[in-house]
């Protein structure tokens, strides 16, 4: 969530005149900004930039109903507020109702034309639709204001990677954003899985970036299996993996994966054990299916290769391995 330096000063000053001062009683409870804010607000109800910002921290828990009621209380009060503009972009945005967005984006740019939030949000919006002319115009903008913005120089080498098909020209500004903001986890995602697409040794290293700051990121541990897969570097692919599936038990796809990596080291039970584990995670999965298929078969147990290949072919009836992986058994069961 991008935050003007303002708003970062509010937080600052609505800390400090709302946290308790007694040393037992924050031991007690360790108030938060959101804490603090509406504690200030039960006393100032019609601050409009206390409203903006709590606006602001309910977006970021992904509150809507709430961020959009202090939006709208703040615009009720002052239809021109500026941070309450960008806020009613960023709540419509998030509804999908993108002229609404627009149409506050530049209500808000009009009312303060060196406003670099809202010009970023056009620029997200026109990257969005594909408009990439007009979205380096507003990242441009933003940077001829603010030349060490780094949301700003992300954007921009995303822009350049569509429009020119250049991903060393997109890493060059993608970088540079990393380089004004290290812990800036988009860039850092970017980067790697660009350095990916170039089979660069590199790619590991901005994955694990992210994991340091974030042990928690299920993401970043499936890019970096992703990775060392890419080179068959199979240990660290499956411990990359591993952890993934532990954070994150109801996505597919490292399971799969796990499936995939003891498979090619023929270690035919464990693959059918995550290829199972992948269609826990998600029952309709063709590829699972024609994964442990593929290991009974090997393993010789035409029974349960049957099965599966039956349910890859029903789910995906269109999947030619799994049309001639039945075959193949059905034409070995009548030789018995």
């Amino acid at each position: 969530m991008v935050k003007s330096i303002a708003y970062l000063g509010l937080a600052a000053a609505l800390w400090a005149a709302c946290s308790p001062s007694a040393p037992e009683e924050q031991t007690q409870k360790t108030e938060t900004p959101l804490d603090s804010v509406s504690a200030y607000l039960e006393s100032n109800p019609n601050d409009l930039d206390a409203l903006a910002f709590r606006s602001g921290l309910y977006l970021e828990q992904k509150n809507l109903p709430y961020a959009k009621a202090d939006m709208e209380a703040a615009l009720a009060l002052d239809s021109n507020h500026v941070p309450s503009l960008l806020r009613k972009g960023e709540v419509y945005f998030i509804g999908n109702q993108t002229r609404t967005s627009k149409e506050a984006w530049e209500r808000c740019i009009q009312l303060d034309p060196d406003n670099i939030p809202c010009r970023l949000k056009m620029a997200e919006l026109y990257s969005i639709v594909q408009d990439y002319d007009k979205c380096l115009t507003f990242v441009d903008a933003v940077l001829k204001r603010d030349e060490n913005n780094a949301m700003a120089y992300y954007i921009k080498g995303l822009a350049l990677r569509d429009t020119k098909s250049d991903t060393a020209l997109a890493l060059k500004y993608i970088q540079k954003s990393i380089d004004l903001n290290p812990t800036f986890v988009p860039a850092l995602d970017m980067a790697g899985v660009l350095h990916m697409g170039l089979n660069s040794g590199l790619a590991g290293g901005y994955f694990q970036r992210i994991i340091d700051q974030d042990p928690n990121n299920a993401k970043a541990y499936y890019n970096l299996g992703m990775f060392h897969l890419g080179s068959k570097d199979y240990n660290p692919a499956i411990a990359a993996f591993t952890t993934c599936g532990q954070l994150n038990p109801n996505d597919p796809e490292p399971f799969f994966n796990l499936g995939f990596i003891h498979l090619e080291l023929s270690m035919l039970a464990e693959a059918r054990v995550y290829f199972g584990q992948s269609i826990k995670a998600q029952e309709i999965n063709y590829r699972a299916y024609y994964g442990r298929a593929f290991a009974a078969e090997r393993g010789g147990d035409l029974t349960n290769a049957e099965k599966d290949y039956r349910k890859a072919v029903e789910y995906n009836p269109a999947h030619t391995p799994s049309k001639e992986g039945l075959m193949r058994i059905l034409q070995e069961k009548s030789r018995m």
